[in-house]
């Protein structure tokens, strides 16, 4: 069964979703309200099942993304974030961090100066979301 469940959770919620869209539609402008009504109802709620299995599955992409980011050299990072990785350090220095080096990983940075790696990313991203 679980197989199954992930091997076909995307085309089934996709299939699910757009047939909540087709029947959705025509429930909001009034026509075949009394037709379509439980159709769409019924069927909204069978897409929860394969998107919740489908969304557990894989993991989040983005997290995955995050996680490698944080790994990264700030010699690898910098390019990313469009600027040269001197300028990095000088951006963590100017948020409090003491100890730092464009060759460590978010990551290192954070453990050298006992602060969160979520508080060296923000400082790393600020610059950078303007």
């Amino acid at each position: 069964m679980r197989n199954f469940l992930n091997l076909y959770s995307t085309p089934i919620t996709v299939a699910l979703f757009a047939v909540a869209v087709v029947t959705g539609v025509p429930i909001f402008f009034h026509i075949g309200d009394r037709f379509l009504k439980g159709a769409h109802e019924w069927l909204s709620l069978a897409f929860v099942a394969p998107a919740v299995t489908g969304s557990g599955r894989g993991g989040n992409p983005m997290m995955a993304l995050a996680g490698k980011m944080v790994e990264a050299p700030l010699v690898q990072l910098a390019p990313a974030l469009g600027v040269e990785a001197s300028a990095l350090v000088r951006r963590l220095e100017a948020g409090g961090i003491k100890q730092a080096d464009p060759a460590w990983s978010a990551a290192a940075i954070a453990a050298a100066n006992g602060k969160p790696v979520q508080h060296v990313a923000q400082l790393l991203m600020a610059e950078s979301r303007r």
